[in-house]
């Protein structure tokens, strides 16, 4: 029960545990269906970002809202680059190991962190290197060990 005084979104930590969750599925399912899907990487791509725009949209409709002209226009080069991302991502995990793929992609924030500190003027701490290199040494173990090749 709500006295209208909790702050927004109070009470919605078992909705956020549930949607990570589902969120943590599909994305440890992609992999594996990637593989069994017999089309080429850029129509699943395709295919799969249209299906999220679908259940996106569905998701803000069940909510009462809509995206406004200016959101859609902000999104845009973003949406582009995450799809050529995502096609080229699927295309890597359907022409060589999935480790390796992993173990690049892992590699993305330490890119991103380098990129936006120089570009911002955020310095690179030592504790935040060694984070990194901790973590794609760790899905470089987790990763190789598994032994999966493409087919």
């Amino acid at each position: 029960m709500t006295t209208g005084d909790e702050p927004h979104g109070a009470g919605r930590g078992s909705q956020g545990a549930w949607t990570a969750a589902a969120g943590a599925s599909c994305l440890g399912l992609g992999g594996m269906l990637v593989r069994l899907i017999a089309l080429p990487a850029v129509a699943l791509s395709f295919y799969r970002l249209w299906l999220g725009l679908v259940v996106l949209g569905a998701a803000l409709a069940a909510r009462g809202r809509r995206p406004c002209a200016r959101v859609l226009r902000l999104g845009a080069a973003g949406g582009v680059c995450f799809a050529t991302d995502n096609a080229l991502f699927l295309s890597a995990l359907k022409s060589t190991e999935v480790a390796a793929v992993v173990v690049i992609g892992s590699l993305q924030p330490v890119v991103v962190g380098v990129v936006a500190g120089r570009s911002l003027g955020d310095p690179l701490h030592r504790r935040h290197v060694a984070c990194a290199l901790l973590a794609v040494a760790g899905v470089t173990v987790i990763s190789s060990s598994t032994g999966h090749t493409a087919t």
